[in-house]
């Protein structure tokens, strides 16, 4: 359990930090991030699905780490 619970620690800081690192992005008035790096659009939906999986990764970690507790 404690295995899996790193696992998703570590799914949660890569989330967590692609996250972090569009949400600075300029954007437009449509909501299109532009990555001047890559030249790559990104939808603002999927900067909020980052978010979304790095919070369940972070809970699953949770749960993942009560239950290793409670063997």
């Amino acid at each position: 359990m404690r295995t899996i619970s790193a696992f998703c620690l570590i799914g949660a800081l890569i989330c967590g930090g692609i996250w972090n690192a569009r949400r600075g992005l300029p954007h437009n008035e449509e909501g299109r991030y532009l990555d001047l790096a890559t030249a790559v659009v990104i939808h603002e939906q999927s900067v909020m699905i980052y978010a979304g999986f790095a919070l369940l990764f972070m809970v699953l970690a949770a749960m993942a780490l009560y239950a290793a507790s409670k063997l």
